[in-house]
C-alpha cells in the first residue's frame, strides 16, 4: 500500500457557475464561496494505492469528524487513468492525475 498526500487545488477543477448566477455579482459571490467551502471540507486528502491478488485499486480518502467529536475516514475508489473520472461532485484535472500517478509510481 502506498500513500501520498493530495493538494486539492491542483487536482480538483472549478466547476463553472450557471449562466443566471454568473451575471450576478451577488450570487456569484455566494456560488464561489460555497464551491470553496465544498473543495475545503475535503482538505487533508489523501490518494492510497493497494495493489495485490492481480488486482490495483486507487482510494482518494478524507476524514470528517463525527457527531461525538472523534473522526471517520472515508475512501473513494477513483480511475486516475479515466479522462472523465469525478470524485465527489468535483471533475479532476488531467494533469494533476497524471501527476498523482507518478507520485503514487515512485512512493515506496
Amino acid at each position: 500500500m502506498k500513500t501520498v498526500p493530495t493538494p486539492l487545488e491542483q487536482l480538483f477543477l472549478p466547476p463553472d457557475p450557471p449562466p443566471d448566477i454568473a451575471t450576478d455579482p451577488a450570487r456569484l459571490g455566494v456560488w464561489k464561496q460555497t464551491v470553496h467551502d465544498d473543495v475545503d471540507f475535503y482538505r487533508g486528502l489523501t490518494a492510497i494505492d493497494v495493489t495485490g491478488c492481480g488486482h490495483h485499486v486507487t482510494y482518494l480518502c478524507w476524514d470528517e469528524r463525527d457527531s461525538n467529536d472523534g473522526i471517520d475516514t472515508f475512501c473513494e475508489e477513483v480511475d486516475l487513468t479515466d479522462p472523465y473520472t469525478r470524485f465527489a461532485r468535483f471533475e479532476l484535472s488531467a494533469k494533476a492525475m497524471r501527476s498523482l500517478r507518478e507520485r503514487l509510481a515512485s512512493a515506496r
